[in-house]
């Protein structure tokens, strides 16, 4: 009996020893949870709203990446550098910006994206720089730097790129060429139904005071690294003049001039092709690359829904329908992207030129080199880089054969012999 109740008790007191461990557990995760759930619940909705992504007509998130520096002492300050600029204008616009760390990954929101640099010039002192980039585009859209400091009035130097920072990013998003219109710069209506007897026309773009491709929106030149690290084009000078006219501007106020020459007619057919097996689309750029040969060969160009590499009496159709000379056909035959760090890209294009008639003038297959983007560039602005590689190995080329072209004698008529056996720009290859 005695037995009996001692067993009890112990299991009493076990049981109550159990209790007061649970009880004492739940406390201890209830101080936890007013530590941490509030930033917790902070921290999960900040997430969901990222995932959702900014609202329409929201400020894009602006993300500001560490300064590099080719001085090895320097280095260490660009994290810092890049976090306090973040701070002042968050603390300074409406604008969302986050400073992510040299590894960190970069949000799946952001719109534009700051880097720069720390320049160091003779007798210890420095200077910041830094641009404002569109990572769809691949386009700079706006180059500072400050004054130079000493090196130990870096903190200031921060504060001073900040304020110019500020203020260029009110132009950017105010300003005629603005984010949303840069971003879109180049897109273009879709092409109308093919009329009877002809092409639908795709009127060309030349939006009044949008910069042209490798031109940043204050006229200063943009563009990708090489394959061996060296600037495609140039970094923009600091204090470059805004509002530079674009060399399409320069051309048509030339055709606007009393006796001014007609420039020749070049027809655009529709590029073809594809890109990440079609989840990049590659038209609008090619589209705009035709644009550039163009004005590159003197040629006002126009755009047709036509597919290049047509049969050729549907293009002798759309050459007569719109007075052209010559017709330019674009296929993106290959784009490979590869990812070590940054996106990088090189591309196999194909280039047929064709006459009024519809003969072949000039046809070749081009691999260009690899093209490698700044760091959130997307694919879409790889294939821009590619394609702007693309013009400079094709434009020398295309100028020799028109050369070549009008230096013979008189050209045989549309639906002549030469045109029906040259199945359109140049046949399947």
């Amino acid at each position: 009996m005695k037995s009996s109740c001692a067993q009890a008790r112990a299991r009493s007191a076990r049981g109550l020893s159990r209790c007061g461990a649970l009880l004492a557990l739940a406390a201890a995760l209830w101080a936890l949870w007013a530590l941490v759930g509030p930033a917790a619940v902070a921290n999960a909705q900040d997430g969901a709203r990222r995932a959702r992504g900014a609202a329409p007509g929201a400020d894009p998130l602006v993300a500001v990446l560490p300064l590099s520096a080719l001085e090895r002492s320097m280095r260490i300050y660009g994290q810092p550098v890049a976090t306090a600029v973040a701070r002042h204008l968050r603390e300074h616009t409406a604008l969302r910006v986050e400073a992510p760390s040299i590894d960190g990954m970069l949000p799946a929101t952001v719109g534009l994206i700051i880097d720069g640099r720390i320049v160091s010039e003779q007798g210890g002192k420095v200077r910041l720089e830094a641009r404002i980039r569109d990572p769809e585009r691949g386009q700079t859209l706006a180059v500072v730097a400050t004054s130079l400091g000493a090196r130990g009035d870096i903190d200031r130097l921060a504060i001073e790129l900040a304020g110019a920072l500020a203020g260029a990013l009110a132009r950017v998003q105010a300003g005629p060429g603005a984010h949303q219109a840069a971003a879109t710069s180049g897109a273009r209506s879709g092409p109308a139904a093919a009329g009877q007897g002809g092409a639908a026309i795709r009127p060309a773009q030349g939006t009044a005071g949008a910069p042209a491709r490798g031109e940043d929106a204050t006229g200063a030149t943009s563009g990708p690294k090489s394959s061996a690290g060296a600037s495609a084009g140039s970094s923009a000078a600091t204090g470059a003049a805004t509002g530079a006219a674009t060399g399409a501007d320069r051309l048509s106020a030339a055709d606007n001039q009393p006796g001014a020459m007609r420039r020749p007619v070049l027809l655009l057919f529709k590029p073809l092709g594809s890109a990440a097996e079609g989840a990049v689309p590659i038209t609008d750029e090619a589209y705009h690359t035709g644009q550039q040969l163009a004005r590159r060969l003197g040629c006002e160009a126009r755009e047709v829904a036509l597919p290049g590499w047509s049969e050729v009496a549907q293009v002798q159709a759309a050459m007569a329908q719109q007075g052209a000379t010559y017709g330019l056909a674009i296929e993106v035959r290959e784009l490979q992207f590869t990812w070590v760090g940054v996106l990088s890209a090189r591309g196999l294009i194909r280039v047929a030129l064709v006459d009024a008639a519809g003969e072949r003038v000039y046809q070749r297959i081009a691999r260009t080199g690899t093209l490698v983007g700044s760091r959130g560039d997307r694919h879409a602005a790889l294939v821009r880089f590619v394609l702007d590689q693309a013009v400079d190995i094709f434009a020398p080329d295309l100028r020799r054969a028109l050369a070549e072209h009008s230096a013979r004698p008189t050209q045989p008529a549309p639906g002549g012999a030469n045109a029906a056996t040259t199945g359109g720009p140049g046949a399947r290859e």
